[in-house]
């Protein structure tokens, strides 16, 4: 037996930014991953002249935590600011509009009728109703159904694979609920007075991927980073602590625990060591999807900007898709393109049954209408995440508050995960940055 002042389990961004905080604080950590690599869904791959991203591409500057990962990686200089200006696009009646990003484009946009646009400025005076939970209720009371239908509900299946009637506005858009609530109207809180910030906006790309940090977090770790190291169960030590034993026969004793799985290896983990914990946790969903990259000599199949969503009563079975060549042209090979398409999710969930043959034909033909005409298509790669995207539903707040009340009388037990408070990139990290910082705090006491 092994005994390590902490484990963390599972090396996705969670799990390495936690490892790593750990590890600039002078903290001994021994990270076990079931995967042959690190990264969770987050890892680059280098093929055939392009630069592929396993999942995401992209990440938002509000987020410290991320920041400082960063800097203490050393990653500072390749660090690349994507266009703030660049385009969103989102189809309509078989044709690709722009996403109107201020009040004067809105007005002149042919994406919404006369009286969708009526409606939607009628809508920011609106007051809700204390009984909106789900996002469909708060956008339908507020602007009517035709911009949820039109611009919602795109934008909902392109960051979470899911539809608006199941997702929680409270956990699925924090920012806006926490300015208005359930029932506050919108004008008051894009004019009322907001706490200063020291974090910085703007879209953001790594330059080699994010591949680039979870490669630095495994070099600086070195051999405490142990990968195809499957855990089986998780057992409470009675004189206090937790002997966590692995499938390979290895047992790890250590008074500090991350769990920084992904919902999957929540569900397969925490009941061994709090049985209760089955039904909250089985509560917590998660849809399955897969990314598939194609290149091809230029032109492009999409318009210069971020990519487009494509709404399910579009005919579509791709969410959507990043223009990755646009926004970082040195992923491509000179005089090519890059994109990377989403499908499965919440309405499409045996996505994984098809082959990689079929999901290379069915985007290929896919972004073929997209571009109306047949594509010359040069590379094409699939990657599978069976626990994909985890689903900020109407049920997933209860099941979570439900988790942490058996979860918080074990001192030195964390969780941290993008199931925890949001999908992205820097809510990722912040969960395992928060959790570091718990075990800071029991280590210090």
């Amino acid at each position: 037996m092994k005994k390590c002042e902490t484990v963390v389990i599972g090396a996705g961004l969670a799990g390495l930014a936690a490892a790593e905080s750990l590890d600039s604080a002078g903290v001994d950590v021994t990270v076990l991953e079931a995967a042959p690599f690190p990264g969770g869904r987050a890892w680059s791959e280098p093929y055939q002249g392009y630069l592929l991203e396993a999942g995401p591409h992209t990440f938002r500057g509000q987020s410290d935590a991320l920041w400082g990962l960063i800097d203490r990686l050393g990653l500072s200089d390749e660090v690349e600011t994507m266009d703030g200006r660049a385009g969103r696009y989102v189809m309509r009646d078989s044709r690709l509009f722009r996403v109107p990003s201020g009040p004067v484009e809105f007005l002149l946009s042919g994406l919404f009728s006369a009286q969708g646009k009526w409606a939607a400025l009628r809508g920011l005076f609106k007051a809700g109703d204390p009984t909106d939970r789900s996002v469909a209720q708060w956008m339908d009371r507020r602007f009517g159904t035709e911009i949820r239908r039109t611009l919602v509900d795109p934008v909902v299946g392109g960051i979470f694979a899911s539809d608006s009637t199941h997702l929680d506005m409270s956990r699925a858009f924090p920012k806006v609920w926490h300015r208005t609530g359930a029932s506050g109207r919108l004008i008051p809180a894009i004019f009322g007075k907001s706490a200063p910030s020291t974090e910085r906006s703007g879209v953001y790309a790594l330059r080699g991927g994010f591949g680039q940090l979870v490669s630095a977090v495994a070099e600086r770790l070195g051999t405490r980073m142990r990968l195809a190291e499957a855990v089986e169960k998780i057992q409470a030590i009675p004189e206090g602590g937790f002997r966590v034993v692995s499938k390979t026969g290895g047992i790890f004793a250590t008074a500090q625990l991350v769990v920084a799985t992904e919902v999957g290896g929540l569900k397969q983990l925490l009941p061994s060591l709090l049985p209760d914990s089955a039904e909250p946790v089985g509560r917590l969903q998660c849809v399955p999807v897969a990314t598939v990259s194609l290149g091809g000599p230029s032109p492009s199949p999409l318009p210069e900007g971020f990519g487009a969503l494509l709404p399910r009563d579009q005919g579509f079975r791709m969410l959507g898709a990043i223009h990755v060549s646009s926004l970082v042209p040195e992923r491509a090979p000179a005089g090519h393109w890059l994109a990377t398409a989403y499908l499965g999710g919440l309405h499409d969930p045996d996505i994984l049954e098809l082959t990689d043959a079929q999901l290379l034909e069915t985007t290929t033909r896919e972004l073929s209408r997209i571009a109306g005409s047949t594509l010359e298509i040069s590379m094409g790669r699939v990657h599978r995440h069976q626990w994909g995207i985890p689903q900020p539903n109407l049920d997933s707040l209860d099941a979570l508050e439900a988790l942490n009340d058996l979860v918080r009388p074990y001192p030195g037990l964390n969780l941290a995960g993008s199931y925890l408070g949001g999908v992205s990139v820097e809510m990722a990290v912040r969960s395992g940055v928060e959790a570091a910082d718990k075990v800071l705090q029991d280590l210090s006491a």
